[in-house]
């Protein structure tokens, strides 16, 4: 797939407007509708991470997040190569700082950012963190779920968050992906991150 124009056609959708969701954070500078990230060495893995939605940025991450939506930005208008690259370089250095992807053991896994796709479940941020994406963003964005998960073909995909397996885990058909998921925020993460580790050996190190 030419994954710069993927990566423009989802920054350029208005299938959700703040007018259809009040909780819903849009606007043209820093809050745009954010793809994800595969991994220069992805396929050989086949790993997929998926989150719930994309978290308001931190005020200790407010240079690095406004240069990463700028490439947003500047891709959707001119979807090249030069400029996807620009945005995986910047995302190697800004991803691993991200609450949710430390939730995940790469290390156990023996996996690294290059090894995996990451997407979320709604690509739009919301106007505060504590605020679930509506169902009706849900459904809106769940096309886009589908399409990665046809380019993508994972071997395996872990929901980072049980909201995230609650509402999307039957859009992957279990013929083709095997799922789980890390409830991040409850006394099971350490076991999930455990159950996660074997899958990981058992489906795509072998």
């Amino acid at each position: 797939m030419d994954i710069a124009k993927e990566f423009a056609r989802i920054v350029s959708c208005e299938a959700c407007t703040t007018r259809t969701s009040s909780n819903l954070l849009r606007d043209s500078g820093e809050n745009v509708p954010q793809p994800g990230f595969i991994g220069r060495n992805y396929r050989p893995k086949g790993l997929v991470l998926v989150g719930r939605n994309p978290a308001v940025c931190k005020p200790e991450h407010r240079e690095q997040d406004a240069a990463y939506t700028d490439v947003l930005r500047r891709l959707k208008r001119k979807p090249t190569p030069e400029l996807k690259e620009e945005l995986t370089v910047l995302l190697e250095d800004y991803m691993p700082k991200w609450w949710i992807i430390k939730k995940f053991p790469f290390d156990e896994c023996e996996v690294g950012l290059d090894d995996i796709a990451f997407f979320n479940v709604v690509r739009c941020r919301m106007t505060k963190d504590k605020h679930h994406p509506a169902q009706g963003v849900i459904n809106n964005c769940r096309p886009h779920f589908e399409r990665w998960l046809d380019l993508l073909e994972p071997g395996l995909l872990i929901f980072l968050g049980k909201w995230g397996y609650d509402r999307a885990d039957d859009f992957v058909n279990p013929k083709k992906t095997q799922t789980s998921f890390i409830n991040c925020s409850s006394k099971e993460l350490i076991k999930d991150q455990e159950k996660v580790v074997k899958l990981v050996h058992q489906i795509l190190n072998k």
